[in-house]
């Protein structure tokens, strides 16, 4: 994700860096899926995934708001 986004920067202006920010954010609603199957399998006990899931939540916001910012 990270890789994806600092590679559009270098890209052909910002219509390439708000796709690479659409797929990064629609990559963390997977996570969060991701997470909760973690969680319901056992996988991750109830404190891990209430902190991981906090921070994707931190971080999608960071990327939406980043993304208004690059179309406007």
């Amino acid at each position: 994700m990270t890789a994806r986004i600092t590679e559009s920067c270098s890209g052909d202006g910002n219509d390439e860096l708000a796709r690479c920010l659409h797929l990064s954010r629609a990559c963390c609603y997977e996570m969060e899926y991701l997470l909760l199957l973690a969680h319901d399998l056992k996988y991750i006990d109830p404190p891990t995934h209430e902190v991981l899931l906090a921070q994707l939540v931190e971080v999608r916001k960071m990327l939406s708001g980043l993304l208004r910012t690059v179309k406007s």
